[in-house]
């Protein structure tokens, strides 16, 4: 094998394994949360909840106080670790690791038995304290953990200095995600196709030339 097809090889090889980190820990917000500001439950919210939140972490983050937020209602939302439904601390530092490779900012998880606040992985520990005068969701629906999640982060930017307007543009969720994170997996795992077809290619055609004796 030439030089150069053992680098394509390596390529290919180094984006599926990080691509892999996401499609394969079986967390769905890890994977939406990659690309997307919200995540949202499988049995989603009304439009307009659902709008209005990505709206608020859109708005949020231009004010210089990014927040992604992760709004859980069932084992279902988790993945293959439902242990961690009712723990919104524990999930959120949880969901911070997997996706610091990509975003290592503050995220915001919100849970019927309340919120978990992160930044980088580990406990904000401002967040936390603004967040403990906030009450917990009225209860377990998707429109109550959405709209719960609505002021739990108006309360936190404002906490942190950042408030937001009392109106903020509704922002139209992207296709093919109400929450569980279908559209970001489906642009990973193509991304992975074409890098291996492309590294098969290389391969077949560097093999080729070494066998001719024209490449080494």
């Amino acid at each position: 094998m030439s030089r150069w097809a053992a680098i394509a090889v390596a390529v290919a090889a180094l984006y599926a394994v990080t691509a892999g980190s996401a499609l394969g820990d079986g967390d769905p917000a890890s994977d939406y949360l990659l690309t997307q500001p919200v995540f949202v439950p499988f049995n989603s919210p009304s439009p307009a909840l659902h709008a209005q939140l990505i709206g608020l972490a859109k708005a949020s983050a231009q004010k210089g106080y990014p927040v992604r937020v992760a709004v859980i209602q069932s084992k279902r939302d988790l993945g293959a670790i439902p242990q961690l439904l009712g723990k919104p601390d524990v999930y959120a530092r949880f969901l911070g690791a997997e996706i610091a490779f990509a975003y290592r900012g503050r995220l915001l998880v919100v849970m019927k038995q309340g919120y978990g606040f992160t930044k980088n992985s580990k406990p904000d520990q401002q967040g936390m304290r603004t967040l403990a005068g906030v009450p917990k969701p009225a209860g377990n629906s998707s429109d109550q953990l959405t709209r719960a999640a609505i002021v739990a982060l108006r309360r936190v930017a404002a906490g942190a200095g950042h408030p937001l307007p009392a109106k903020v543009a509704a922002v139209t969720p992207p296709t093919g995600g109400g929450g569980g994170g279908s559209g970001s997996s489906v642009e990973i795992a193509g991304g992975v196709v074409v890098v291996a077809l492309l590294a098969c290619g290389l391969l077949l055609f560097f093999a080729r030339r070494s066998a001719t004796g024209v490449d080494s």
